[in-house]
Formats: C-alpha cells, structure tokens, sequence
C-alpha cells in the first residue's frame, strides 16, 4: 500500500467520537474503546493456578503521544507505553493495566486499605481481583511490587498467595539476616 494512502486512511480511523469527549481522568480515551474489548477477551481466556505480575512496554518512538510514551532504560524496547499485565504460567495474558501515572486507577474500585499501599502493590491487586480461583491461586512478582504489605493484603482479602524478592526497605519491619550474611552462606540460603 502506497504510503499516501495509508496516511489518508489512518486519518479517518477512530475509536471513539471526539466530540462526546468531556474532561475525563482517562488520558488513554481515544483508544479506550479497543483496549476494553481486548481486555475483556483477555479475561476469557482459561489460565493455570499460577500468575506472574510484570511491566510490559508496547513500543512506539513516534512523537505524537506526548507525556504518555515513557523511556525505561533497561528494556529491550525503551520508548513506547507501559502496561502492567498479569500472565499465567503458559505465558499468555489474562490481565492488563495500562499505565498513564496519577491517573491509572481512575476507574478502579480500591478500598482505603488498598489505597495506601505503593503503586506496585495497588497494581498487582487489582490485576489479582479478576483471577477466577484466588484460594488455589499463586502469584509471582518481583522486587518493583513485592512489600509485605502486599502480601498481607492478597492473603487477607483474596486469599491470594504471593512470592516475590523483596527490597530491604519493604519488609514490614521484620527481623531478617543482612545481605551480607546471606551472601557468605552461598547460593540459595534463606532467612524467614
């Protein structure tokens, strides 16, 4: 397809009427309407007991997209738009967040317990209230969401078991061996 054309039809694609548009939190709300249906398809699909929580980055270095394209160095894809997606084992996704800073939770229900969590625990805790089984169910995340905050509230609310690394600074005060000691004990010690 010539590029012209392909110019002049991407003009008249929309995915929602621009002039029903009021001043929404949603920074994502010409594309909304597609993210919804995939959203609701990836809810359909049957997953395992376990549930990896990660970032994913949909690539784009195009300029249009202003403050909401992010750059994280350590990517494979450094520019594009962050999502938050919840996968089972067998690698595909159940669940997906879209991230756009203070306003990500706009249309999410949170308790005030939830509220005061980081914004790594709010988003494995919403991404974990769509989980068909939580009492059979584990999740798997890494040190950017694990606290034990975290963990309390998915064991307490969904009876979702989480394991994750842990941060110094997140581990809720408990009284576990320094780094250092762990280190001298070799490959796969353990403190609990």
């Amino acid at each position: 397809m010539p590029r012209k054309r392909f110019q002049l039809l991407r003009s008249y694609i929309h995915f929602s009427d621009n002039q029903h548009i009021n001043e929404s939190l949603d920074r994502f709300y010409k594309i909304r309407p597609l993210f919804e249906m995939l959203h609701h398809q990836c809810l359909l699909i049957p997953s395992t007991n376990k549930h990896s929580v990660d970032e994913v980055m949909v690539a784009y270095k195009g300029t249009r997209a202003g403050t909401l394209r992010q750059y994280i160095a350590n990517k494979p894809n450094k520019w594009g738009f962050k999502l938050f997606c919840r996968a089972s084992s067998s690698g595909i996704i159940h669940d997906l967040l879209l991230y756009q800073g203070v306003s990500t939770f706009f249309n999410v229900a949170l308790s005030e317990q939830e509220q005061m969590l980081p914004l790594g625990a709010k988003v494995v805790t919403t991404l974990c209230k769509t989980i068909k089984h939580p009492q059979l169910s584990v999740v798997f995340c890494d040190n950017f969401f694990t606290s034990f905050g975290l963990v309390q509230s998915l064991h307490s609310s969904l009876g979702v078991k989480c394991i994750g690394t842990v941060r110094p600074n997140r581990t809720g005060g408990a009284p576990l061996m320094a780094d250092k000691d762990l280190m001298k004990r070799g490959r796969g010690a353990c403190d609990y």
